[in-house]
């Protein structure tokens, strides 16, 4: 009987000692997310749930699932005869801007030591994937060549554009899934409140998509429980 009562007991421990090892908590930043192959920078959100699993005295494993908006955009001029010669004029001007929102899951192993009493910094780094969920956009297209009044702006298209996740015309199409690396510095104060910083390379894969790959650098605070 007492035998029982000690396993019950080391099993009681045992349990206890794990959960306490894992922590959840709730996470919101902003994004400034670039495109390779594009011209602007656009600044978005990103709002979730994390993990946390501490498996050694400094080192750890991470995981947060997040819904991500990642915008791009381009300006651009178009012609031939812009580049054909240096002192001729553009013959279109097209604005063009989209936004995707993925659900992410970055996976990271991390390290973490004490700065002072109250505050611990840590680094994690580890692969991320992201599905696309929906996606919105905006295209205008500006001519400057019209056979009434030559180098006049005449506006040939402005209009939303539909889901982006298929084709849609003089805008954007993009895959519904992303892969990349995630790097992430933070420091947590008082045990619970949490300040961090990520850049993420995200690579989306596919013919038809018009980027192939976006920087994402964000600024995130959380509570830890």
């Amino acid at each position: 009987m007492k035998l029982r009562y000690l396993l019950l007991g080391v099993l009681a421990f045992t349990v206890l000692s794990t959960t306490a090892q894992l922590r959840w908590g709730v996470e919101a930043g902003v994004n400034v997310s670039h495109a390779f192959e594009r011209t602007e920078t656009k600044v978005g959100f990103n709002l979730g749930a994390t993990g946390e699993y501490a498996f050694a005295k400094h080192w750890f494993a991470d995981a947060a699932l997040k819904l991500s908006s990642q915008p791009c955009g381009d300006r651009s001029w178009l012609g031939g005869n812009y580049y054909d010669t240096p002192n001729s004029a553009p013959e279109y001007y097209v604005e063009r801007d989209y936004t995707p929102y993925y659900l992410t899951l970055p996976v990271r192993v991390g390290y973490s030591f004490g700065a002072s009493s109250n505050v611990k910094l840590s680094v994690a780094a580890g692969p991320i994937i992201g599905l696309g969920l929906w996606g919105k956009g905006h295209a205008k297209q500006v001519s400057y060549v019209t056979a009434e009044q030559p180098g006049k702006p005449v506006v040939t298209y402005d209009g939303k554009l539909g889901n982006i996740f298929k084709d849609v015309p003089y805008g954007y199409a993009t895959s519904r899934f992303e892969y990349g690396a995630n790097l992430r510095i933070a420091a947590t104060i008082a045990d619970h409140y949490r300040i961090g910083a990520e850049y993420s390379i995200l690579h989306i894969p596919g013919l038809d998509k018009s980027v192939d790959n976006v920087n994402i650098y964000s600024i995130n605070i959380g509570y830890v429980f």
